[in-house]
């Protein structure tokens, strides 16, 4: 490959994960605004028992969505942004009554390193309608 070639192919290459970052942050966004967006179904849950939680998604830095079971969801707006919240990152709930509740804390880490990104605070768990979430 000529060095003409190699610095056209760098250029192209810098343009392109400049727009790769803009179209995920534009899903991301998106996501938020129908989570946002999904009614509520009842009452909010001060605690879910550790055990039943079978999915936890990161919606955003103040939002994450939790699966209790196929048609059981809950959105959890948390008291105050948590920076560690990001792409390929997971939740670690750490507590000895297993259960987790409003005003915990939980870590959120790096699945393959075990970097630790911090630690942030539950909000309640407010049950929504799921039917809008099969489409993810």
């Amino acid at each position: 490959m000529s060095s003409d070639h190699l610095v056209a192919a760098l250029a192209a290459l810098a343009l392109a994960v400049p727009a790769a970052a803009r179209d995920r942050a534009a899903e991301r966004a998106a996501e938020a605004e129908r989570v946002a967006a999904l009614p509520a179904t009842g009452e909010a849950r001060r605690c879910l028992m550790t055990r039943n939680i079978q999915e936890t998604r990161m919606i955003d830095a103040r939002t994450l969505l939790v699966r209790e079971s196929a048609s059981r969801w809950f959105r959890v707006t948390l008291p105050a942004a948590c920076p560690g919240i990001g792409d390929n990152r997971t939740i670690v709930w750490r507590s000895p009554q297993h259960q987790a509740c409003a005003g915990d804390p939980f870590e959120v880490i790096d699945p393959i390193s075990g970097i630790t990104y911090g630690a942030c605070t539950l909000g309640d768990f407010q049950p929504v309608d799921n039917r809008r979430l099969s489409s993810r």
